[in-house]
């Protein structure tokens, strides 16, 4: 798996955690629903912006949203 469909799988895994859908996730973080929805339905990758924010949003680490990304 590449570090984006890591990041994608993990970030849709994390909203459905804390119950919270692309809009309230596009609210928190700033990001456009156009561009959480792109991103979490494999339409492109997450810039290093758009990473950071969604980041602090769910209050994780890039780390833990790139875990199972082949080496």
């Amino acid at each position: 798996m590449t570090v984006i469909e890591a990041f994608r799988k993990n970030v849709k895994e994390e909203l459905n955690n804390i119950h919270w859908s692309q809009a309230e996730l596009a609210r928190a973080s700033g990001i456009s629903k156009h561009t959480i929805n792109g991103l979490l339905n494999g339409h492109h990758g997450p810039s290093l912006y758009t990473a950071y924010q969604i980041t602090k949003s769910l209050e994780v680490s890039l780390d833990y949203l790139t875990e199972g990304a082949d080496e």
